[in-house]
């Protein structure tokens, strides 16, 4: 089993007065991450697993009455907590409510765990749970992960910025070679698990184009009723070829042959299952950012390589630019919340890529070429604007290393991207 990076931070909150929510796409290993806690708890406590999709018309799942009287007729609760786990939830009528009840009644003695793949669903839900619940998004594999399952050598190095750069040099100079093949492969094939550790290219293929078709075009539609079909599939195929560019309604509108108010709820259903995310400009006032143009990104490489029908890259110097972007917007979301990460462009169209916001400021600029050694003006400027609230300067690169104290900037080689702590 491929170890996962979101299972260190699931378990603190095993055992607390919690409803532990797992989102994110299907096919991303919710289950199997499931499965995997079941084994992890076992040892010590009694756990139930329900898979909802599977079992739609149990009346168990349409009221949680008879949800408890099950519990309490198949499970003893004494001493030992119960853990439930309960796979697609979503699809349970009222599923905050339901889930609020058996919380309320029963918190001292089951503790529920959690997964669903509609945001929107999921949100919808989750005003009945509020101050009851903890969430976490599960994605696709992060490179990291991609490696642990890929390549033969061990990646447990981490870095961070008060460590000198001569040994962040040194580690890449012994796996530069294995980084760059593996990453070739994961921008060409992307995340997803059974993708991942299946070595034939044609069942690859086979296996994104079925996600594709069976979740985004089929799934998606009908759990949540899309009206224009070839609108929204139009839709996808457009986006997936500008991922890391602005995108404009009206274009948008204009192109397809809908309204914006469509279009504006095609984008929330694609946000809020997991296959594209829009990121929005900094500013300091909120309500600017929240009318300017976004950017989009998509969530996995397999998506954007089985629906715009990309040739297979071979070569880590012919990866475009836009595409290491939308692999450092991954990482990046991967570290941060997705709200806490923007980018930022002036009137005159300069733009910095990524701006993080924490308590300080991180500024990142992609520059996937050679000899890019100085700090670009967009970030000059930023800095200069927002002075001692900018922590970092961090431009990626194709090869080099480097920093510039003068501007407290860091050069560092996109492959390493997941290996840099924040």
């Amino acid at each position: 089993m491929i170890k996962r990076e979101i299972f260190k931070k699931i378990k603190p909150w095993l055992g607390d007065e919690k409803v532990i929510i797992i989102k994110g796409a299907r096919q991303t290993g919710k289950t199997t991450l499931l499965l995997h806690i079941k084994k992890y708890l076992e040892n010590n406590n009694k756990v139930v697993y329900l898979p909802v999709d599977q079992d739609l018309d149990n009346p168990i799942f349409q009221d949680s009455k008879l949800f408890l009287k099950y519990i309490n007729d198949q499970y003893e609760l004494k001493n030992k907590k119960l853990y439930i786990l309960l796979d697609e939830f979503q699809h349970i009528k009222n599923a905050g409510l339901f889930l609020k009840n058996i919380f309320d009644k029963e918190k001292k003695r089951i503790q529920l765990i959690v997964s669903g793949s509609s945001s929107l669903e999921i949100t919808k839900n989750s005003e009945f749970l509020t101050g009851r619940k903890i969430d976490f998004f599960m994605q696709t594999l992060s490179f990291k992960e991609f490696l642990s399952a890929k390549s033969t050598n061990k990646y447990d190095y981490s870095w961070n910025f008060n460590n000198s750069i001569k040994e962040l040099s040194d580690f890449y100079k012994i796996y530069k070679k294995d980084l760059k093949i593996n990453f070739l492969d994961y921008i060409n094939w992307g995340g997803y698990p059974e993708a991942t550790t299946t070595r034939n290219k044609d069942k690859r293929e086979a296996i994104l184009n079925d996600i594709v078709k069976t979740y985004i075009k089929k799934d998606v539609v009908n759990f949540l009723r899309v009206k224009n079909i070839s609108g929204y599939n139009n839709l996808i195929l457009i986006l997936s070829n500008q991922v890391g560019s602005l995108i404009n309604k009206n274009e948008l509108s204009n192109t397809l042959k809908l309204n914006s108010r469509t279009i504006e709820h095609y984008l929330d259903i694609l946000e809020g299952t997991f296959i594209f995310q829009r990121l929005y400009p900094f500013f300091s006032n909120l309500r600017k950012t929240l009318t300017k143009m976004p950017k989009i990104y998509c969530h996995d490489f397999g998506i954007i390589k089985s629906i715009t029908g990309h040739p297979e890259i071979f070569d880590y110097n012919l990866v475009s630019g836009e595409m290491v972007e939308n692999f450092i917007f991954k990482e990046l979301s991967r570290i941060f919340l997705i709200d806490d990460i923007y980018f930022y462009r002036t009137i005159s169209g300069a733009e910095v890529d990524f701006i993080v916001k924490k308590i300080f400021l991180y500024s990142i600029e992609v520059k996937f070429r050679k000899n890019v050694k100085t700090m670009p003006v967009a970030m000059k400027h930023f800095a200069n604007d927002y002075g001692k609230k900018v922590k970092l300067n961090i431009v990626f690169t194709k090869d080099y290393m480097g920093f510039n104290k003068k501007n407290n900037c860091f050069f560092i080689p996109i492959i390493l991207m997941p290996f840099v702590n924040f």
